[in-house]
């Protein structure tokens, strides 16, 4: 992180692949991640479009994205609990 914060992480281990883009704002760049399980690759493209929607639509509205990264990570269904994180958002 470019500034203190809060010592709450989380710790995440897959043998995941990795789609990356990158979102140029007004103020900087943002890379984006989405780990997946190989071979769900469904509607990768449309979840990179939304984050790269959502960052310009809440940028405008709010204020620059404030981290250099966005990531999306596949969580599986049979798991009961998931939490997002500043820059981290789980999608099943």
């Amino acid at each position: 992180m470019d500034a203190p914060i809060l010592d709450f992480f989380a710790f995440q281990s897959a043998r995941d692949a990795v789609k990356t883009q990158t979102w140029h704002g007004s103020q900087s760049d943002v890379a984006i991640g989405i780990y997946h399980q190989p071979g769900h690759k469904f509607d990768l493209d449309s979840m990179d479009d939304s984050v790269k929607d959502a960052l310009a639509c809440c940028s405008a509205a709010f204020g620059p994205y404030q981290y250099r990264q966005f990531r999306i990570v596949e969580f599986p269904r049979y798991a009961s609990f998931t939490q997002s994180l500043p820059n981290t958002k789980p999608s099943r």
